[in-house]
């Protein structure tokens, strides 16, 4: 039997504080895709260099509506929210507090910037769980 225990205050379902820009481009366009990753590559350089901050970034070059104006605050999201696999996987088992890098998804480019996560029971759980049994893998002698 496994046993499940909570932390205190756990969240009831998994969010993460996410900032966002989106770069699109003409699908079927292959000079229009290499346009916008040439701009989120070169964004996203401006921004590591400290040339750039995100949150102008997100205003001067995001097509993101409603979070661009924001500095490409998305706020608190939800697992489900995020559709797009690649970004998806960024904000959920990326490194907080570090900038993505560029993630293509089917109509264009993004880079995203975790600042908080917070794990529901369940989330925080599994994730431990996971990294149990990958460890024990790893420590297993092979034969």
């Amino acid at each position: 039997l496994l046993a499940v225990t909570t932390r205190q205050g756990a969240v009831a379902q998994s969010r993460a504080y996410v900032k966002h820009i989106y770069v699109p481009f003409e699908f079927g366009s292959p000079e229009d895709r290499d346009r916008a990753l040439q701009l989120t590559a070169d964004v996203r350089q401006r921004i590591v260099s400290g040339d750039l901050e995100f949150e102008e970034a997100a205003r001067l070059y995001s097509s993101e509506e409603g979070s661009a104006d924001r500095g490409g605050h998305l706020g608190w999201t939800l697992r489900d929210e995020f559709a797009d696999g690649k970004a998806k996987e960024f904000v959920w088992n990326g490194p907080i507090g570090e900038l993505s890098a560029v993630l293509e998804s089917r109509g264009g480019f993004h880079l995203i910037f975790v600042e908080k996560r917070e794990l529901s029971a369940q989330d925080e759980y599994e994730r431990d769980l996971h990294r149990r049994v990958i460890q024990d893998v790893s420590e297993t002698p092979a034969n």
